[in-house]
């Protein structure tokens, strides 16, 4: 992004020197460093802060805001004109350029300094402040300020995941456990491909306006379903070529109530809750969402026995348009993936929560689930159409998640008549039509699993779990030992580097972050959640060695 051809320069100022640039002062024409450090000194920095400086050119006001840093705070720099970003570059002081405490970028997308800021560690921060120093925020002020709002629903987003995952961390690695050994034979190492368009199903409303288009055109396309959808979709006659399991709990068990006892091809997450898997009809291909950064998935890479692996994205539907992107190199048209709903009527006609909503439908509570609908704040905003629409801030930011995976991607296509704007081209009917029939060559037939590598073996399995009951135990051997706070440090990083590989038996406390402090209560806390992790493994252990 530019302003135009003139340069920015150097004006002497009564104090120093400030800077033209597009027929403009950035600085005071009087004290111009005075100023921004004064600016800098009164912004209200709180700890643990993102601190964002739009436009720093001269780094005026910089070096008193790293004077007044908290450990837990760091400054990022942000230029959007690329001007400014050469003069800036070349005048600004060295030292402050590689601060350790700062990073400089030149970007004008939200979304790429959003990236920037995950890679630092987005959990790092609690709040953005923005503090200007500069002219250069008004030049393009709206942009900057795009930025910073994406940076504090970036930062919100991160820390409702580290909340999901205290309270879901447990869950998910017990479910892993369960299903590789009650499931072993499943495990396939590579996921089904076709050559087809593939038609991503959620479960929202948009879905009952597109099923009778896609009962006319059946042939063309590879139909993937979310568990939600599987029921709208049966009820409406179709059947589809793949579902998405992604649930690590039981609610979604009522999915599958009523599907008739058919053979199902099912794209299932290993940490979903394997009874669901269990009482189906199917062939399952595993994949596995890394729902967070724990050394055990690695491991399970280096035995030879983790599916496939996508990033942890939350929403069954968001995850579902991530795993279709490897299904084909054809198109991708969305439906049913909606991010909001009417009031009283969570999802589509004929899915489990709509018709609990009507069986529950009494003379006092005529519509159902409608006082449920509030049980989050409601989030007004409109669709696709321009019409106001009601969501609240979890679906939305699953909505805010799939626009950003989308953005930019060439192939992908959108016919739902209603939902939240995801910036991919929509098309109508005879759009589709045309779309489906550019591929038409490709005859609809059954997929060819016979590609599917074999699953790895039981003894694999077993060996894996072994490995695990052992590095608890020589953990749990060194914490026992009277006097851990006398211990040598060659037994201390001994120590260290065990909890290092057992990252996941604490990744669900609230202060897993001080994991290195070696504090008592955090030990004692760590002795019992090992205790209850082994117990897991020795019983997964036993279970599959004695299948046949």
């Amino acid at each position: 992004m530019t302003s135009g051809t003139p340069k920015p320069r150097m004006i002497a100022a009564e104090e120093g020197t400030s800077v033209a640039y597009s027929g403009r002062l950035l600085y005071s024409s009087r004290s111009p460093e005075a100023r921004a450090n004064a600016v800098a000194d009164n912004a209200a920095l709180w700890p643990d802060s993102l601190i964002l400086v739009p436009s720093p050119i001269l780094f005026y006001g910089v070096k008193h805001l790293i004077n007044r840093l908290s450990s837990g705070s760091y400054i990022l720099c942000v230029e959007l004109d690329q001007n400014l970003m050469k003069f800036s570059v070349r005048y600004a002081p060295t030292e402050l350029l590689k601060h350790e405490k700062l990073s400089y970028i030149r970007s004008s997308s939200p979304t790429q300094v959003a990236h920037h800021v995950n890679r630092l560690g987005a959990t790092r921060f609690r709040r953005v402040a923005m503090v200007p120093l500069s002219g250069g925020y008004s030049l393009y002020k709206s942009q900057y300020d795009d930025i910073r709002r994406t940076l504090e629903r970036s930062i919100e987003r991160r820390w409702r995941n580290q909340m999901t995952l205290m309270h879901m961390s447990r869950l998910w690695i017990a479910n892993m456990i369960k299903n590789l050994s009650r499931n072993w034979s499943s495990l396939q190492t590579a996921l089904p491909r076709t050559t087809l368009p593939v038609v991503v199903a959620g479960a929202g409303e948009s879905l009952e306006y597109s099923l009778p288009y896609l009962r006319r055109n059946r042939r063309h396309f590879f139909l993937f379903a979310v568990d939600t959808a599987l029921p709208v979709i049966l009820e409406s006659g179709l059947e589809p070529d793949a579902t998405l399991v992604l649930e690590s709990q039981i609610a979604n068990a009522m999915d599958f109530i009523n599907h008739g006892g058919k053979h199902l091809t099912c794209i299932c997450d290993l940490t979903s809750h394997p009874a669901v898997l269990e009482n189906l009809t199917c062939t399952c291909h595993f994949m596995l969402s890394t729902f967070a950064d724990v050394s055990i998935l690695a491991r399970l890479k280096q035995a030879g026995i983790c599916p496939p692996s996508l990033p942890a994205l939350g929403s069954v539907g968001v995850a579902a348009v991530e795993i279709a992107l490897r299904l084909t190199a054809a198109p991708i048209i969305i439906t049913g993936l909606d991010f909001c709903y009417t009031c009283g009527k969570p999802h589509a006609r004929g899915s489990p929560s709509h018709l609990l909503s009507l069986t529950r439908t009494t003379r006092r509570v005529p519509v159902g689930w409608y006082t449920r609908s509030f049980d989050r704040s409601p989030v007004r905003t409109t669709d696709l159409r321009g019409c106001r629409i009601t969501s609240d801030p979890v679906l939305y930011s699953y909505g805010e998640v799939l626009a950003e995976m989308l953005h930019g991607k060439p192939g992908i296509y959108d016919m739902r008549r209603l939902g939240i704007t995801l910036d991919i081209a929509h098309v109508d009917d005879v759009q589709l039509t045309k779309l489906l029939g550019e591929h038409q060559r490709h005859r609809w037939t059954k997929p060819d699993y016979s590609a599917i590598d074999q699953a790895p073996s039981r003894g694999k399995i077993a060996e894996f779990f072994s490995g695990e009951i052992n590095l608890i135990d020589q953990a749990s051997m060194s914490i026992s030992r009277p006097g851990l706070a006398s211990l040598s440090s060659e037994k201390r990083t001994e120590l260290l580097g065990l909890l290092t590989k057992l990252d996941y038996v604490f990744v669900g406390f609230p202060d897993s972050h001080t994991w290195k402090n070696l504090d008592a209560s955090f030990l004692m806390r760590f002795l019992a959640s090992a205790a209850e992790y082994k117990e897991r493994f020795l019983r997964g252990r036993e279970l599959v060695t004695l299948q046949s």
